[in-house]
């Protein structure tokens, strides 16, 4: 990594146990920022047939919930979509999002929903590109920042 190279940090989803039925959802504010990389980090499963029931982005231009529609290629399973992959029952799976924000609307939605009772979770995203360099931990995004 380049240090200043106007990224910036997002934690979208902490690590929790969500039950089955239920959705775990984190928002990305992208403004100022021309691309997004999110990573879904998935707790490994008993069986790899025991993926996500639903795992998407969708896209708003607020933050309203009822607001955001999906993006079709970035809904797990669905019609012009992508094929959410089988788990592994010995590690963490990590499912990749790569987003161009340029023509996208200011606000993404990461929404996840297990296959099976209390399947843990977690979602990161770096965004970068920006307008402007982030010089403080609060533009980062982060408690601290380090470089050598």
């Amino acid at each position: 990594m380049i240090h200043g190279s106007n990224e910036k940090p997002v934690s979208v989803i902490l690590a929790a146990a969500t039950a089955t039925n239920a959705t775990a959802t984190g928002r990305i504010d992208t403004l100022g920022f021309e691309f997004c990389s999110i990573s879904v980090v998935l707790d490994s499963v008993a069986a790899v047939s025991n993926k996500p029931a639903v795992l998407k982005v969708a896209e708003s231009d607020d933050t309203n919930s009822s607001n955001f529609t999906d993006i079709t290629a970035l809904v797990g399973g669905g019609t012009g979509g992508f094929t959410i992959p089988s788990m592994s029952s010995t590690s963490a799976s990590i499912i990749k999002f790569d987003i161009n924000l340029l023509g996208r609307k200011r606000y993404l939605r990461v929404s996840e929903t297990p296959l099976v009772a209390s399947h843990a979770t977690a979602v990161v995203a770096q965004l970068s590109r920006a307008n402007a360099l982030p010089i403080s931990t609060t533009t980062l995004g982060t408690a601290a920042y380090v470089a050598i």
